[in-house]
């Protein structure tokens, strides 16, 4: 992108004469600074750093000192600002659709094969160098090709760009907010939000069918009106784009629907997990194991991301003993704030199981009951006798990931082995040199 153009992009005064007159690539993150970049400097500290990544500009607020003169220094009033606007206008001038999900429906949403572009995270920084490399292969192919984006981040409902919101997400917000006055914005409508038939379920699974298929996920039933709310927005969508390649089709609803739903059911439905969980077998000796079956944990690194906000018991109306059930525990979130619907529902579902509850000692969560026990931990190695000392069936550990975990545990078995090992030559020489006096 040519200089003068992000001028007129940023609002910005260009404070000197630079050498360079175009930029290759965008980041606001010191970590994805390539040559040829132009830098949103969040924090004067990676100023240095950056320069000596080979930066072709930087976009600034304040005042600041002149490391390079040949580089372009461009001041702005707000980096914020600056940011989103700079993302509005690459996404606008590729015709980018943003689908707007909840977190969970976007963890849904990772696991379907070959889907649209997602990009994760909750600051709109992380659109940045995607949104540049789409416009560029934009005006590569001199073709202004629509795209479908998954995210989550919330910051984007300010950006005056096209966007879908899904069913879920829509309950976030007031409908009679001035967002929904905008053309551009769209939310998934209710006619393509399909119920599943449950046919049976356990803990983690859930067998139903759609459209008269029958899918087994390994996700527990809690999600399912999440993944008909993903499913309606992806349906709609592809609605959408299907109007736009075939103008001229028969326009009829119900048959562009039955289209989308096959279009969709192409895509591998039993792939289907919940990506913020990740479940392992716990051996005596507090390692992952694949044989000994005695102790489960469930590892949920961030906990935030289980937001049920938008969840009404409506959604539940699968059959008489699900609704039951999940009446009880949104009952029991509305009285134990500090508690989240995961543990709830193995309280109220698993109760043949003793449960375990380890959280970072610096949050709060429901207190220990007889069939619930409640741990804060300090650290991997605290986290760790906790597994290996406290008896248990089902642990769910919030805070940290596995792989997280199992490395921090296996480098200081490591250390340990090298420790006694180096010990144990000490002790052989010295048994030697005495041996030989």
């Amino acid at each position: 992108m040519r200089l003068d153009k992000t001028l007129s992009i940023l609002y910005g005064e260009l404070i000197n004469t630079p050498y360079i007159s175009a930029f290759s690539s965008v980041a606001s993150n010191i970590s994805r600074i390539s040559s040829g970049c132009l830098f949103f400097l969040q924090n004067p500290n990676d100023l240095q750093e950056a320069i000596k990544l080979g930066v072709y500009g930087v976009v600034f607020e304040g005042n600041i000192e002149i490391l390079d003169s040949e580089i372009a220094w461009i001041k702005v009033d707000s980096i914020a600002q600056s940011i989103k606007r700079f993302v509005r206008y690459l996404l606008l001038k590729s015709q980018i659709t943003l689908l707007m999900l909840t977190p969970i429906e976007l963890s849904l949403a990772e696991s379907i094969d070959d889907i649209f572009l997602i990009i994760q995270g909750n600051d709109i920084c992380n659109l940045l160098d995607c949104a540049f490399n789409i416009y560029r292969q934009t005006l590569s192919n001199n073709t202004l090709t629509q795209h479908y984006i998954l995210t989550c981040i919330q910051a984007l409902e300010e950006i005056d760009i096209p966007k879908i919101y899904s069913y879920q997400y829509t309950r976030r917000i007031k409908i009679d907010n001035d967002l929904f006055k905008k053309p551009t914005i769209i939310y998934t409508p209710n006619n393509y939000l399909q119920k599943f038939n449950i046919i049976s379920y356990s803990l983690f699974e859930t067998k139903a069918t759609y459209c008269d298929i029958a899918y087994t996920f390994n996700i527990p039933y809690i999600l399912l009106p999440f993944l008909e709310s993903l499913i309606a927005l992806l349906n709609y969508s592809y609605t959408l784009l299907y109007h736009t390649c075939h103008p001229n089709a028969i326009s009829q609803t119900n048959m562009l629907f039955n289209a989308t739903n096959g279009l969709f059911h192409s895509y591998n439905l039993k792939s289907i997990r919940f990506k913020i969980l990740e479940s392992c077998f716990i051996d005596s000796c507090g390692r992952f194991s694949t044989t000994q079956k005695e102790k489960t944990a469930i590892f949920c690194p961030n906990p935030t991301l289980l937001d049920f906000s938008t969840i009404r018991l409506t959604d539940y109306s699968y059959n008489k003993d699900i609704a039951q059930k999940m009446e009880r525990i949104l009952s029991a979130l509305k009285t134990q704030k500090d508690s989240n619907i995961l543990t709830e529902y193995l309280k109220m579902c698993a109760t043949h199981l003793q449960i375990l509850v380890c959280y970072p000692k610096a949050h709060n969560t429901n207190k220990t009951t007889p069939q619930c026990i409640s741990v804060p931990y300090a650290h991997s190695h605290h986290l760790h006798q906790i597994l290996i000392k406290i008896h248990f069936n089902l642990a769910i550990v919030y805070g940290i990931s596995k792989h997280a975990f199992n490395k921090d545990i296996s480098q200081t078995q490591q250390e340990k082995k090298l420790h006694e090992s180096k010990q144990y030559n000490y002790g052989e020489n010295t048994s030697r040199s005495l041996f030989d006096t």
